[in-house]
């Protein structure tokens, strides 16, 4: 449930109002929610206080972010939670990565970081691309770690002489081949038609 307002008691009004309707659904229907799982985040530039919503005579924890459908939103719209999430994410499997390393060939890791971490880095990458310019050096690092290990060449290896040594495609460049398919899909109508205003004419 969502809804947005420049103005907080308009925003109050609107969501207690559904929170009512939803509560007395609930009720009639059977359906019981917990309100004590039920969070609120609030996403603005302004973090004045506000007031507090009520959900089946419980007042609602409000949080500073909220991870949803793999993504970690926080209230200030800044992606820089979800890159150190990515991170921490991402280095437990480079680090069991570098456990099998002395044990298993070459093509194996290659094939193990194309399976399993790669994917992690391009899960959402067409939102959480618009993040700080900083932000991308921490998954850069994994990239390179992990291209190192795979060589098995020493920690003072140029960076860029490792990734076309294993013909790894840089981060950024992926996020953008991604972002140019996801336009193409949106353009041609191979997307949620809910996407097509984002597109402007």
């Amino acid at each position: 449930m969502y809804f947005s307002s420049k103005f907080s008691s308009h925003l109050h009004l609107v969501l207690s109002k559904d929170l009512l309707t939803f509560g007395k659904w609930s009720d009639t229907w059977g359906v019981g929610f917990n309100a004590k799982k039920t969070k609120v985040l609030t996403i603005s530039g302004n973090r004045g206080e506000h007031l507090p919503l009520i959900f089946n005579n419980m007042q609602l924890q409000e949080i500073d972010s909220h991870k949803h459908l793999g993504l970690l939103f926080h209230n200030n719209l800044s992606w820089h939670p979800h890159i150190l999430s990515l991170h921490q994410r991402t280095m437990r499997h480079v680090n069991h990565l570098r456990s099998i390393s002395n044990s298993v060939p070459r093509f194996a890791l290659f094939s193990i970081y194309k399976s399993f971490i790669l994917p992690i880095f391009d899960y959402g990458s067409v939102v959480y691309d618009t993040c700080s310019q900083s932000d991308p050096l921490l998954l850069d690092s994994v990239q390179i770690t992990a291209a190192k290990i795979i060589t098995g060449c020493i920690r003072t290896t140029a960076n860029d002489a490792v990734l076309k040594d294993i013909s790894f495609v840089k981060l950024g460049t992926r996020r953008e081949k991604q972002i140019l398919l996801c336009y193409y899909k949106i353009m041609f109508g191979m997307a949620s038609p809910t996407l097509h205003p984002l597109i402007s004419k």
